[in-house]
């Protein structure tokens, strides 16, 4: 999976979490009335897509390709 953009996509995926209320959060010292309060202000987020079929494809091809190496050996 190193040669795979996936750890690029996964860390944009979730880099809300590094920095403030999502690291706050993430590290267990938000409570829970404060993750309320901050949702309320924030209003509904973006809609943005998980891009589940683009991961789908990043892991086919590491496993395709870790099989393709396995049988020509």
């Amino acid at each position: 999976m190193n040669e795979s953009p996936y750890k690029k996509k996964l860390t944009d995926r979730y880099v809300s979490f590094d920095t403030g209320k999502g690291e706050e959060f993430e590290e267990g010292k938000l409570p829970l009335e404060d993750v309320v309060t901050f949702a309320r202000t924030k209003g509904e987020p973006k809609q943005i897509s998980g891009k589940q079929e683009l991961y789908e494809a990043f892991l086919n091809m590491y496993h395709f390709k870790k099989m393709w190496q396995f049988q020509t050996k």
